[in-house]
C-alpha cells in the first residue's frame, strides 16, 4: 500500500467502524486502526489495514498514531456500561486524549470527522424534527457523554472538524439490534402504548455519509444523517416479523414498564459483571419522546440521501444474522 493516502479510524473493531475501515481499504486508503487488543479485531483480520495496539484512555499509547495521516475518523466510544462514569471516561476523556495526541503529532492531518449520535442532541417534539440548530438536550447518560465529547471537538480540535449525528443505525454485525430480532423470533413484539417515532439509518448509508463529510463537509459543522422516513416501534416490529416470516403478537406496554425492565437489566448486568444491550439508560431514551431528525443540511451541503429502504435494510440484516449463526 505504498503511496496510499493514510487515514486513522478509531473504533474500527466495532459495528460501524469495521464497515468504514473495510470501505476505505477497498477504496485504496492506507487505513490505520488503533485497537485495544489484536484479539478484538475479528472483523478486520482479512482486511489490508494497519492494526496498532492503542487505547484512547491511555494517552501514552497514542504517540505516532497520526504520522502521515490525512484524515482522522473518530468512531470509538462506549455504548454500554455498568456505571455512568465509564461512559464519560471512554467517550469524553478518550476524545480529549485523542485531540491532545493530534496536537502533539504535528501531523499533516487536514480534517477530523467525529461520528457522534443523535442521543447527544436529545429527543424531538412530536411532528417537529430536531435540527442541528436546536439547543442540545440529551436525556441519557450516554447522550450526555457524547455531547461533552462533541464539545471537546468543537473547542480543542487542532484541525478542521465535522460532526455527524446518526440516529439508530442497523445492519450486518450490529449487536445492539440483534436483541429485538431475537425477541420477534419468539413471536413477541413489545411496543410502547404511546407510539413513538424515530429516525433510522442502514449502516452502508452511514458509511457513505461519513465519506461525504470527509470530502465535502463544511469545517466546524454538525450534520444530522438519517433515512428521510421515520419509523415507529410498531413499524419496526412488524417489519422484522415480515422479513423473518414470523407472525407474532403486539405487546403494548407503558413507559414505566420499560424503565422497570431497564432497572432489572442493570441489576442482572452488575451481577454478572458485564453490561447488557438493554439497560435503564436505553429505556430512558426509548420513553423520552420521538427521535426524529431533520437531514436537509446534509442533503444540501453533502449531497447525502439514504439509498437503502427500511424493508431492504431489515432483510439484509436478517440474512446476515442467519448466515453468521446469530439467529
Amino acid at each position: 500500500m505504498a503511496g496510499s493516502r493514510v487515514c486513522v479510524v478509531t473504533g474500527a473493531t466495532g459495528f460501524i467502524g469495521s464497515h468504514l475501515a473495510e470501505t476505505l481499504a477497498r477504496a485504496g486508503w492506507h487505513v490505520r486502526c488503533p485497537v485495544r487488543s489484536l484479539a478484538r479485531a475479528r472483523w478486520l483480520g482479512a482486511l489490508p489495514v494497519e492494526l496498532v495496539e492503542a487505547d484512547l484512555t491511555f494517552p501514552e499509547t497514542l504517540d505516532g498514531l497520526f504520522a502521515g495521516a490525512e484524515i482522522v475518523f473518530h468512531l470509538a466510544g462506549l455504548t454500554r456500561a455498568l456505571r455512568p462514569g465509564e461512559f464519560f471516561h471512554a467517550n469524553v476523556t478518550g476524545t480529549a486524549n485523542l485531540l491532545r495526541a493530534l496536537v502533539r503529532s504535528g501531523s499533516s492531518c487536514r480534517k477530523l470527522v467525529f461520528v457522534s449520535s443523535l442521543a447527544a442532541a436529545g429527543p424531538s417534539r412530536p411532528g417537529i424534527p430536531r435540527t442541528e440548530e436546536d439547543p442540545p438536550a440529551p436525556v441519557s447518560i450516554y447522550g450526555k457523554s457524547k455531547r461533552l465529547a462533541e464539545e471537546q471537538v468543537m473547542t480543542a480540535c487542532p484541525v478542521d472538524w465535522v460532526i455527524l449525528r446518526p440516529p439508530i443505525v442497523y445492519g450486518p454485525r450490529d449487536g445492539e439490534g440483534l436483541l429485538y430480532f431475537r425477541v420477534v423470533k419468539l413471536g413477541l413484539r413489545p411496543v410502547l402504548c404511546v407510539e413513538r417515532h424515530f429516525s433510522i439509518l442502514y449502516v452502508s448509508d452511514l458509511v457513505r455519509a461519513i465519506l461525504l463529510a470527509a470530502e465535502a463537509g463544511r469545517p466546524g459543522t454538525v450534520y444530522h444523517v438519517a433515512h428521510p422516513t421515520p419509523v415507529s416501534f410498531r413499524t419496526l416490529a412488524e417489519g422484522i416479523g415480515r422479513v423473518m416470516g414470523r407472525p407474532g403478537w403486539l405487546l403494548p406496554a407503558p413507559g414505566w414498564a420499560f424503565r422497570l425492565a431497564g432497572r432489572l437489566a442493570d441489576r442482572a448486568a452488575r451481577a454478572r459483571g458485564r453490561p447488557m444491550v438493554f439497560s435503564y439508560d436505553k429505556a430512558v431514551e426509548m420513553t423520552a419522546g420521538d427521535w426524529v431528525c431533520d437531514c436537509r443540511r446534509a442533503e444540501a451541503e453533502l449531497g447525502f440521501r439514504a439509498e437503502v429502504s427500511f424493508e431492504e435494510g431489515l432483510r439484509k440484516t436478517y440474512e446476515w444474522y442467519r448466515s453468521a449463526g446469530w439467529l
